[in-house]
C-alpha cells in the first residue's frame, strides 16, 4: 500500500479484496480486515464455479475413466492418430483436459456426448494389445449408461461453461456478474436427478463459504433500489 499512498497509507480507502478461495487466503482476508475495516473480501466467483464443475466429475467416475483413457490412447501415439483421421478425417481429436484450466473437463464430456458412436467405432478397431489404455477406454464406452450420462450432463451443465466465459469478460458491472450467479443456481435447482441436487449442494457451500459475497448482494440491492 506504501506504493499507493506514499506519504501514509489511507486505510479506509481499502474497501475490496479480491482472491482465490483457498483457506490461507481467506484466513489472511480476515487478518487484513482488523487494519482495513471498510474491505470487503471477495473469493473468486469463476473459481468456484469451477469448483462446482469439478464436483460433477466426481460424480461421474467412468464419464472420467473414459476422458482420460481415451485421451491417453493418442497421446504420443501418430500411428492411432492416423488411424483416427483416416476412420474420421473431419472430427477433432479427443481433447485432454487439464483439471487446473477452468471447465476443461465439462468440455470433454460435451464431446463424447456429441461423438459417443464415432469414438467407439474408433477404439473397437484398435488392437487391445498395443496400450492398456484402449482396454480401459472401450471398457468405459461399454458400461450401461454412460451414454445416457454424458447426454445428460450436456443438457443439464453445459451453463457453466458459459457462466465461466461471461464471468472472465473484463469490465462487467457488479449486478451483472451477481446476475449471472443467481440464474447459474436457478438452473442448477431446476436440473433433475440426485446427481443435480448434490451439484447445488456444492454450490449452496460455495457461495456460502465467500466471506465477501452476501455482502456484495445487499450492497447492489441498495443501489438498484430493492
Amino acid at each position: 500500500m506504501i506504493f499507493v499512498w506514499p506519504t501514509g497509507i489511507n486505510y479506509e480507502k481499502v474497501l475490496l479484496l479480491v482472491s482465490d478461495a483457498a483457506p490461507y487466503m481467506v484466513k489472511a482476508g480476515a487478518g487484513f480486515k482488523l487494519m482495513y475495516s471498510k474491505m470487503i473480501h471477495l473469493t473468486c466467483l469463476v473459481h468456484g464455479v469451477h469448483r462446482v464443475a469439478e464436483t460433477i466429475r466426481s460424480l461421474y467416475p467412468t464419464v472420467n475413466t473414459i476422458i482420460s483413457n481415451v485421451k491417453n490412447v493418442f497421446v504420443k501415439a501418430p500411428s492411432r492418430v492416423a488411424h483416427f483421421k483416416k476412420m474420421e478425417p473431419d472430427l477433432q481429436l479427443p481433447p485432454q483436459p487439464i483439471l487446473t484450466r477452468w471447465g476443461t473437463w465439462l468440455n470433454g464430456a460435451f464431446y463424447y456426448a456429441d461423438n459417443f458412436k464415432k469414438i467407439r467405432e474408433i477404439l473397437e478397431s484398435l488392437d487391445e494389445d498395443d496400450a492398456a489404455s484402449i482396454v480401459d477406454a472401450k471398457k468405459a464406452m461399454s458400461t450401461r449408461g454412460v451414454k445416457d450420462d454424458l447426454v445428460y450432463i450436456k443438457c443439464h451443465f453445459q451453463f457453466l461453461i458459459q457462466t465461466i466465459a461471461t464471468l472472465e469478460t473484463k469490465d462487467q458491472s457488479l449486478s451483472v456478474s451477481l446476475n449471472i450467479i443467481k440464474t447459474l443456481y436457478q438452473n442448477i435447482e431446476k436440473a433433475p436427478r440426485k446427481v443435480a441436487k448434490e451439484v447445488l449442494k456444492k454450490m449452496k457451500n460455495v457461495l456460502e463459504k465467500n466471506p465477501g459475497y452476501e455482502k456484495l448482494v445487499k450492497i447492489n440491492k441498495l443501489l438498484n433500489g430493492d
